[in-house]
């Protein structure tokens, strides 16, 4: 039995996966997986994946094309079921910090919770969980979608964004329910796929956070903040820089997270109108 399975999204992430591959190898319990699913499109960048090491309990996937993130993982476990008790959906830019991770993973009483780790930013140093204490309002989300619907305001909330995150900020909170992790490492229970659980989301970046805290307040699943757990993340090593294409997706996740929040689409994107067509047949 497995207690740990990674999927890391790799997108030309080859130079920081190495971190996350030696921090797995040096872990005190070893009953993990790494499944490094390469959105690359790149036969040689495939090839890096695998130069990294020859340990069996690493797999490299190609996916079908540049899937995303969320939707990569949706791909990658909609052909292979994985039977361990966790599964953790993550970037490839962060390592785990310290050789106790799994050991404290395994060692908590949370079968049901997904669960937030400590995320520390690298080079700011800045906490990145608990990242959604609460449920957003919609007139939150309204406003992120207006924000970041034309390319100018949403440089202006980048550069905002940007100034915030190189301010050091010393952050000690305690263990607690939240409303959804940071995305850069998510850690879902056994009990996720059990009750129905999945990781189809529309958007191709961005976004997931909301997406994972309205499934699990639906399938009525907690979310859980647990600092014990610590990662290290290389922050925006993953996306890499601003692009227009980045623009379209940032819009297009702000603009399914205030749909989501309102009740105007599902988790899927499926349309409440079009749900009230369905269960009337």
């Amino acid at each position: 039995m497995t207690l740990l399975h990674l999927l890391a999204v790799n997108y030309f992430g080859s130079g920081e996966a190495g971190g996350l591959v030696r921090s797995l190898l040096g872990q005190e319990r070893p009953d993990w997986q790494l499944t490094l699913i390469d959105n690359s499109e790149s036969a040689e960048e495939t090839e890096r994946l695998r130069a990294l090491t020859t340990d069996p309990r690493v797999d490299v996937v190609r996916a079908p094309g540049n899937l995303g993130y969320f939707r990569a993982v949706a791909w990658f476990t909609a052909q292979r079921a994985t039977d361990a008790d966790w599964v953790a959906v993550c970037n490839v830019d962060l390592e785990l910090a310290g050789p106790a991770f799994t050991a404290r993973l395994g060692a908590l009483d949370r079968p049901t919770s997904l669960l937030a780790p400590h995320i520390v930013a690298l080079p700011s140093g800045r906490p990145q969980n608990p990242y959604m204490a609460q449920r957003p309002t919609a007139r939150r989300m309204l406003f992120r979608r207006l924000v970041l619907s034309t390319r100018l305001s949403a440089r202006a909330a980048q550069a905002v964004a940007a100034r915030k995150r190189a301010i050091p900020t010393v952050q000690s909170e305690p263990a607690q329910q939240v409303y959804a992790p940071h995305g850069s490492f998510m850690l879902f229970p056994r009990a996720w796929s059990q009750v129905g659980g999945s990781f189809d989301h529309p958007p191709f970046l961005f976004g997931e956070e909301v997406t994972v805290g309205e499934r699990a307040r639906r399938l009525g699943l907690d979310v859980r903040y647990e600092p014990s757990l610590e990662v290290v993340h290389r922050e925006h090593q993953a996306t890499g820089q601003r692009s227009r294409r980045l623009f379209r997706a940032q819009r297009e996740a702000a603009a399914h997270a205030h749909r989501l929040i309102t009740g105007r689409v599902d988790e899927a994107g499926v349309s409440s109108a079009r749900r009230g067509k369905s269960s009337a047949t």
